[in-house]
């Protein structure tokens, strides 16, 4: 069994929570590896190794230590993800690999290190793109 830990991470965007919390596996000193996609903190990947500050029994992200290569991209949907432009952009997304975590109508996902084509990706989501879906890649 892994040694599961919550690491906080501090946000300073005025549009953003104040932090997010990540479940992180401890690999040694000091030294965690991120275990699901962050929804809100940029420069930060699932897989990520990074170092953390501990204080009175709280980690807090210090640095990535060793980037996994993965990528995250948020999308919103107003609609949501059961149908419509939601759905379809999981679904495609999804079978290129891609693996999504869900907040309400905010989906956080995983873009693989495999996955080399942004031009595609960017065309593919600028089509869908309205008032009620829009994305941002803030790690890739």
């Amino acid at each position: 069994m892994t040694d599961t830990v919550k690491i906080h991470i501090l946000l300073n965007d005025p549009d953003l929570p104040h932090g997010e919390s990540l479940r992180g596996e401890r690999l040694g000193r000091n030294r965690f590896r991120v275990r699901n996609i962050p929804f809100y903190a940029r420069d930060l990947a699932l897989d990520d190794v990074v170092s953390c500050i501990e204080s009175d029994g709280q980690l807090t992200l210090s640095q990535v230590v060793r980037s996994s290569g993965n990528g995250t991209i948020r999308i919103y949907c107003g609609d949501g993800y059961d149908s419509g432009v939601g759905a379809e952009i999981i679904r495609e997304l999804t079978d290129r690999g891609f693996i999504f975590e869900y907040l309400d109508n905010l989906a956080a996902g995983n873009i693989p290190a495999s996955f080399d084509d942004l031009a595609w990706l960017e065309s593919f989501l600028d089509q869908r793109y309205s008032e009620a879906c829009f994305y941002e890649i803030p790690k890739w």
